[in-house]
């Protein structure tokens, strides 16, 4: 980037998840131990076209949760984040869509994920993002016990969405 705001923000981003594995860094060294952010966001990816200058932009929606979901109360024990609340989380995402039935979920190997922990997110035979819990080292070197997350390319998702979302406006004489 020619003028970056910063020296971190010097190159365009290829994902939204290591950003938010910072902001989960950033809160769990504050004592803020359970945390659930989500961003939506432009990533780019580098085209194999020789003749193109300008890289490939997208609009991705991306999940990050570390800590419990539950918190402990006198009538209950805390609920740590798992894979199935994470992948709860994008299914409740795909549902308001109305693209359940197109969605399927297949293991997936990723290298910075951990591999019994991690699903490809499929919208008919094209894979648009991925859902599972951060490898362990990594999470070790942000400093965090597990972290779970998902990236899902949105741009694909409102493309195919079959029933486009409608809003009226609020009657001003209820």
């Amino acid at each position: 980037v020619a003028w970056p705001m910063s020296e971190d923000r010097s190159t365009m981003r290829l994902n939204l998840i290591s950003g938010l594995l910072e902001d989960l860094a950033y809160n769990v060294a504050r004592k803020n131990n359970d945390v659930a952010f989500y961003e939506i966001g432009h990533v780019f990816y580098q085209d194999n076209d020789p003749k193109k200058d300008l890289p490939i932009e997208q609009n991705h929606v991306a999940l990050a949760v570390t800590g419990n979901a539950v918190g402990k109360a006198w009538s209950n024990k805390a609920e740590a984040y798992d894979y199935y609340t994470i992948k709860g989380m994008v299914e409740a995402l795909i549902e308001g869509l109305g693209l359940t039935e197109e969605i399927s979920y297949q293991a997936l190997q990723i290298t910075e994920m951990h591999p019994g922990q991690t699903a490809g997110i499929y919208l008919d035979e094209t894979l648009i993002g991925f859902v599972g819990q951060v490898h362990p080292k990594i999470a070790k070197s942000y400093e965090l016990k597990s972290a779970f997350v998902a990236e899902l390319n949105l741009d694909a998702l409102i493309t195919f969405e079959k029933v486009p979302l409608v809003f009226e406006a609020v009657s001003k004489y209820p």
